[in-house]
């Protein structure tokens, strides 16, 4: 009887932990009535040289808007709305051409862009992408860079470690 039971408990603690992930999760942006985030499924170096470390990076996107009894947070609660499909990009942590490329359907390829400004600084349209680039590359930390091209200019590439090839100038 007891072996019976120790085994029941057993099953339901190892299936409840088997659902219960414990994601890394990056506050996207707040703005006016809601709050949005990235979940971390994933992550993986790809490549790394002198020249930077490309990161391949599966997250979910979530937001939640609030009504006015609603107290705003910077973490994620029950009532924020998860993505159903797992999105994937590529971050390139360097700091001549920090980077955050994904595949564009229309154009079939993949397009990098430079989320931020030299002095590490995002605009409201490029935060949400900019708080994932720095969890990923600087432990949450703001930065300057020494960018080499204008974050207003997409890079165009076949593949995403084709970066690397890149001209550094």
């Amino acid at each position: 009887m007891k072996k019976a039971l120790f085994l029941a408990i057993a099953i339901i603690i190892c299936s409840s932990n088997s659902y219960a992930k414990n994601y890394d999760t990056v506050l996207a942006r707040c703005y006016m009535n809601g709050c949005a985030w990235w979940r971390i499924e994933k992550q993986e170096i790809i490549k790394e040289s002198e020249k930077g470390k490309l990161f391949k990076v599966s997250t979910k996107y979530g937001v939640q808007y609030y009504d006015k009894e609603d107290v705003r947070s910077d973490i994620p609660s029950k009532k924020t709305n998860w993505d159903k499909k797992t999105r994937e990009q590529f971050i390139f942590c360097s700091e001549p051409l920090p980077t955050v490329i994904w595949y564009d359907e229309d154009q079939k390829k993949f397009i990098g862009t430079i989320p931020f400004d030299q002095d590490g600084m995002s605009s409201g349209a490029t935060e949400g992408i900019t708080n994932l680039y720095l969890h990923i590359c600087n432990n949450d930390k703001e930065r300057k860079f020494l960018l080499i091209q204008s974050p207003d200019e997409d890079i165009i590439l076949d593949k995403p470690t084709d970066i690397f090839n890149y001209p550094m100038k």
